[in-house]
Protein backbone atom coordinates (compact mmCIF):
# COMPACT_ATOMS: atom_id res chain seq x y z
CA UNK A 1 0.00 0.00 0.00
CA UNK A 2 2.64 2.17 0.65
CA UNK A 3 4.34 2.18 -2.43
CA UNK A 4 1.07 2.81 -4.17
CA UNK A 5 0.81 6.16 -2.42
CA UNK A 6 4.44 7.12 -3.22
CA UNK A 7 3.88 6.23 -6.60
CA UNK A 8 0.38 8.46 -6.41
CA UNK A 9 2.23 10.98 -4.60
CA UNK A 10 5.30 10.92 -7.26
CA UNK A 11 2.95 11.36 -10.09
CA UNK A 12 1.19 14.39 -8.66
CA UNK A 13 4.58 16.19 -7.97
CA UNK A 14 5.45 15.58 -11.77
CA UNK A 15 2.35 16.94 -13.06
CA UNK A 16 2.30 19.73 -11.32
CA UNK A 17 6.08 20.83 -12.23
CA UNK A 18 5.41 19.87 -15.39
CA UNK A 19 2.65 22.45 -15.35
CA UNK A 20 4.29 24.94 -13.73
CA UNK A 21 8.24 25.22 -14.59
CA UNK A 22 9.93 26.22 -17.55
CA UNK A 23 12.23 23.58 -17.84
CA UNK A 24 9.28 21.84 -18.90
CA UNK A 25 7.50 24.14 -20.85
CA UNK A 26 8.41 22.72 -24.51
CA UNK A 27 11.19 22.34 -26.31
CA UNK A 28 13.44 25.56 -27.12
CA UNK A 29 14.79 24.74 -30.90
CA UNK A 30 17.68 27.57 -30.89
CA UNK A 31 18.00 30.54 -29.19
CA UNK A 32 18.15 34.22 -31.32
CA UNK A 33 21.14 36.30 -29.85
CA UNK A 34 21.23 40.11 -31.24
CA UNK A 35 22.88 43.09 -29.40
CA UNK A 36 26.40 43.55 -28.61
CA UNK A 37 27.87 40.44 -28.11
CA UNK A 38 24.84 38.73 -28.82
CA UNK A 39 24.16 39.50 -25.44
CA UNK A 40 20.17 39.48 -25.73
CA UNK A 41 18.56 36.00 -26.63
CA UNK A 42 15.33 35.21 -27.71
CA UNK A 43 14.68 31.05 -27.25
CA UNK A 44 12.64 29.71 -30.14
CA UNK A 45 10.12 27.37 -28.73
CA UNK A 46 7.34 25.26 -29.29
CA UNK A 47 5.02 27.98 -28.40
CA UNK A 48 7.37 30.64 -30.74
CA UNK A 49 6.92 27.92 -33.56
CA UNK A 50 3.40 27.14 -33.27
CA UNK A 51 2.56 30.97 -33.33
CA UNK A 52 4.80 31.16 -36.45
CA UNK A 53 3.65 31.01 -40.28
CA UNK A 54 4.25 27.31 -41.47
CA UNK A 55 5.37 26.65 -44.23
CA UNK A 56 5.56 23.12 -46.51
CA UNK A 57 8.13 22.38 -49.65
CA UNK A 58 9.96 19.44 -50.89
CA UNK A 59 13.55 19.10 -50.35
CA UNK A 60 16.64 17.00 -50.26
CA UNK A 61 18.48 16.58 -47.26
CA UNK A 62 21.67 15.44 -48.36
CA UNK A 63 23.07 14.74 -44.96
CA UNK A 64 20.57 11.92 -44.84
CA UNK A 65 20.03 10.71 -47.99
CA UNK A 66 19.14 11.76 -51.64
CA UNK A 67 15.38 11.43 -51.54
CA UNK A 68 12.92 13.90 -51.85
CA UNK A 69 11.06 14.98 -48.29
CA UNK A 70 8.18 16.83 -47.63
CA UNK A 71 9.55 19.56 -45.21
CA UNK A 72 7.74 21.93 -43.04
CA UNK A 73 8.42 24.86 -40.01
CA UNK A 74 7.87 28.63 -39.46
CA UNK A 75 9.94 31.42 -42.25
CA UNK A 76 12.93 32.24 -40.76
CA UNK A 77 12.17 36.18 -41.16
CA UNK A 78 8.80 35.33 -39.20
CA UNK A 79 10.84 34.35 -36.11
CA UNK A 80 13.03 37.25 -36.27
CA UNK A 81 10.49 39.61 -36.39
CA UNK A 82 9.03 37.91 -33.21
CA UNK A 83 12.37 38.07 -31.95
CA UNK A 84 12.18 42.00 -32.61
CA UNK A 85 15.23 42.11 -34.55
CA UNK A 86 16.86 43.16 -37.47
CA UNK A 87 20.32 43.45 -39.44
CA UNK A 88 21.78 43.00 -41.95
CA UNK A 89 23.01 38.89 -42.21
CA UNK A 90 22.22 36.04 -39.64
CA UNK A 91 25.22 33.51 -38.48
CA UNK A 92 23.68 30.12 -38.25
CA UNK A 93 25.53 28.20 -36.09
CA UNK A 94 25.34 24.06 -35.95
CA UNK A 95 25.84 22.20 -32.64
CA UNK A 96 29.11 21.11 -33.46
CA UNK A 97 30.24 24.33 -34.20
CA UNK A 98 29.91 25.00 -38.02
CA UNK A 99 28.97 28.51 -39.07
CA UNK A 100 27.41 29.77 -42.22
CA UNK A 101 26.79 33.73 -42.83
CA UNK A 102 23.10 34.47 -44.08
CA UNK A 103 22.14 37.91 -45.84
CA UNK A 104 18.87 39.29 -45.07
CA UNK A 105 18.16 39.55 -48.66
CA UNK A 106 18.04 35.67 -48.61
CA UNK A 107 15.26 36.30 -46.07
CA UNK A 108 13.02 38.74 -48.14
CA UNK A 109 13.47 37.26 -51.71
CA UNK A 110 12.83 33.59 -50.81
CA UNK A 111 10.50 31.48 -47.90
CA UNK A 112 14.11 29.89 -46.39
CA UNK A 113 12.38 28.09 -43.34
CA UNK A 114 13.68 26.57 -39.91
CA UNK A 115 12.55 23.01 -40.36
CA UNK A 116 11.28 21.36 -37.70
CA UNK A 117 9.29 18.21 -39.68
CA UNK A 118 10.26 15.83 -42.30
CA UNK A 119 7.56 14.20 -43.57
CA UNK A 120 5.31 14.79 -41.12
CA UNK A 121 7.28 13.55 -37.94
CA UNK A 122 9.01 16.11 -35.92
CA UNK A 123 13.16 15.94 -36.58
CA UNK A 124 14.79 13.66 -34.00
CA UNK A 125 18.71 14.51 -33.09
CA UNK A 126 19.50 11.51 -35.19
CA UNK A 127 18.32 12.76 -37.97
CA UNK A 128 20.18 16.05 -37.40
CA UNK A 129 17.32 17.68 -35.97
CA UNK A 130 15.25 19.05 -33.73
CA UNK A 131 15.69 22.28 -36.63
CA UNK A 132 17.09 23.05 -39.53
CA UNK A 133 17.66 25.73 -41.97
CA UNK A 134 16.15 25.06 -45.63
CA UNK A 135 15.69 27.19 -48.75
CA UNK A 136 12.85 26.22 -51.11
CA UNK A 137 15.78 24.91 -53.48
CA UNK A 138 13.70 22.52 -55.65
CA UNK A 139 10.69 25.02 -56.48
CA UNK A 140 13.48 27.57 -57.34
CA UNK A 141 16.16 27.39 -60.07
CA UNK A 142 18.11 29.92 -59.13
CA UNK A 143 18.56 28.73 -56.16
CA UNK A 144 19.56 25.30 -57.39
CA UNK A 145 22.33 27.04 -59.45
CA UNK A 146 23.84 28.34 -56.05
CA UNK A 147 26.60 26.88 -54.56
CA UNK A 148 26.23 28.64 -51.37
CA UNK A 149 22.61 27.88 -50.71
CA UNK A 150 24.03 24.44 -49.86
CA UNK A 151 26.61 25.91 -47.22
CA UNK A 152 23.44 28.05 -45.46
CA UNK A 153 21.26 25.18 -44.68
CA UNK A 154 22.55 24.52 -41.22
CA UNK A 155 21.38 21.37 -39.33
CA UNK A 156 21.37 20.57 -35.58
CA UNK A 157 20.94 24.45 -35.18
CA UNK A 158 22.43 25.81 -32.06
CA UNK A 159 21.94 29.64 -32.58
CA UNK A 160 21.06 32.36 -35.00
CA UNK A 161 23.54 35.73 -34.17
CA UNK A 162 21.90 38.82 -36.00
CA UNK A 163 24.64 40.67 -37.25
Amino acid sequence: MRTILKLAIATVVFGVLTAVSPAFAGQTYFVIKSGEGGKVEFPVTDDVVAKATAVEFKSKLPDQDEDMHTVKGPLLRDLLKAAGVSGKSVVAKAADGYEAEIPMSDLTSYDVIIAVTVDGKPITEDENGPSRILYPVEDNPKLQKNDDVGARAVFQLKELTVK
